[in-house]
């Protein structure tokens, strides 16, 4: 991200878009208090400075389906946000193509603690594919 105040946003993605995140088992975990399975914060994460997202009216606009971005993916579970909700949070969304995924898209701006427990709450109202878990596992959330 640039030196400056100003978080990188595509004005040509629409607020009422949605961007799809590809969930790991590891980003699934058991929360304690109530032995369900839920995200864990870390799911929002940067990697090189941003997250790495898929920008949903390019999947649509190639006549592809949400579920194809996980299909090279086995195991791995997908969740949907509006990019108006990510705006409403100060974050903004780019196009950033690579070639293996011409949809693919990140997330800019300052992800706190805070702001990654609404973006899992968010996520949490908007799965389209739940990861797969081994159910055997004892894994417990450790944030909150």
């Amino acid at each position: 991200m640039p030196d400056g105040s100003e978080v990188p946003d595509d004005p040509t993605i629409p607020d009422d878009s949605l961007v799809y995140r590809r969930i790991t088992a590891e980003w699934y975990k058991v929360d304690p208090a109530t032995g369900q399975h839920r995200l864990t914060s870390a799911a929002f994460s940067d990697l090189d400075g941003a997250m790495s997202i898929t920008v949903g009216i390019d999947v649509e606009a190639g006549e592809h389906e949400p579920l194809d971005v996980v299909a090279n993916h086995p195991g791995y579970g997908l969740v949907a946000i509006s990019v108006g909700d990510l705006r409403r949070l100060g974050l903004g969304v780019v196009r950033s193509a690579t070639d293996g995924e011409l949809c693919h898209g990140d997330v800019h701006g300052n992800k706190t603690k805070g702001t990654k427990n609404k973006l899992r709450a968010l996520a949490e109202q908007n799965w389209i594919r739940k990861p797969t878990v081994n159910e055997t596992s004892s894994d417990e959330i450790a944030d909150s």
